[in-house]
């Protein structure tokens, strides 16, 4: 259920023709969750976080290939 409500969220910003400053849907999703970790666990390693968004994008998008998800990490934590 999570994984259509995201789904259907980015497909609203697309339709609203909503501009993100990230280039891609993998880093659009990835940006709301690297948010989240950082606000649930500030005391935990960042390499931690990392994992946790990174399993979290591998659910949302099982299709992507993994260097696109690690690449969607990356510019989701340089936009914030």
């Amino acid at each position: 259920m999570k994984r259509l409500l995201i789904r259907f969220a980015l497909w609203l910003l697309r339709v609203c023709d909503y501009k993100p400053e990230v280039n891609s849907t993998y880093a659009l999703a990835a940006f709301p969750l690297c948010q989240e970790q950082q606000e649930k666990w500030p005391e935990r390693s960042g390499e931690g976080k990392r994992h946790a968004v990174y399993a979290a994008l591998i659910k949302l998008f099982p299709e992507a290939s993994h260097r696109s998800l690690s690449r969607a990490i990356e510019d989701a934590i340089d936009a914030s």
